[in-house]
């Protein structure tokens, strides 16, 4: 007999980003509930990287018989289960998640101690996870654009777009004026919490001649897309 627990215990973010278990631990937890301080294997104390998901499952054996592990996992509309590796004796698999399409899965543990008993006596069971999401492309910034200056923003200028992202939430926007420092931008909704966010917000009155505006956007899972628009500045009429 043996009991068994299984836990996403870091769930990957964005291609270029680096984060500390502690901070993936925590977004975990905001999301999907709190995580066993047992279920936390130490390497988690390590910098993880992009791009990659690691399973951690607890198991108990009476017998204290050698065990073997088989992962395997399907998408949210599938029913057949796929093989991701067998014939594993740790309790924790790291594997690269841009093998795996965006949307949501789900993983399947099963465990046998054939390694210590004949066929006929080997015993097995299993452990679903939960749901989790794969999100590894980046939001796409759409439509960017920066009008004429106004009088209502004291000779200021409009700046909107919109942010997209096809299977989390946008997280943040920033905009650069110039190469200048990157600056937060609110949506008009003022919460980032949707697939789809508009923005619009003014820059201040600038010199005459050409300026850049960019814009980069990140995603749930620390993806990141950007934009960049050039526009002019006539000079004052005399």
């Amino acid at each position: 007999r043996w009991t068994m627990q299984s836990s996403a215990a870091s769930i990957r973010c964005g291609k270029s980003s680096v984060y500390r278990a502690s901070r993936i631990r925590r977004r975990y937890e905001n999301r999907y509930g709190s995580l066993s301080a047992a279920a936390v294997h130490p390497s988690q104390q390590r910098i993880l990287c992009a791009l990659r998901i690691r399973r951690i499952w607890m198991i108990h054996d009476e017998n204290d018989d050698e065990l073997q592990f088989a992962i395997y996992y399907r998408g949210e509309n599938e029913t057949a289960w796929k093989l991701l590796k067998d014939k594993l004796d740790q309790k924790y698999y790291s594997f690269d998640t841009t093998t795996l399409p965006d949307g949501a899965y789900y993983f399947r543990i099963v465990v046998s101690d054939s390694p210590s008993n004949p066929p006929a006596a080997a015993l097995t069971a299993e452990r679903e996870s939960e749901r989790f999401e794969v999100d590894n492309s980046p939001p796409v910034v759409e439509d960017l654009r920066v009008g004429l200056a106004s009088g209502k923003m004291n000779g200021g200028y409009p700046v909107s777009f919109t942010a997209r992202d096809g299977t989390s939430a946008i997280d943040r926007a920033q905009y650069s004026l110039d190469g200048g420092d990157w600056i937060l931008a609110s949506p008009s909704t003022g919460i980032s919490d949707a697939p789809v966010e508009h923005y619009d917000f003014g820059v201040p009155a600038l010199t005459p001649g050409e300026h850049t505006l960019a814009v980069r956007v990140y995603d749930h899972f620390e993806n990141v897309g950007s934009a960049k628009i050039t526009f002019t500045v006539p000079a004052s009429k005399p």
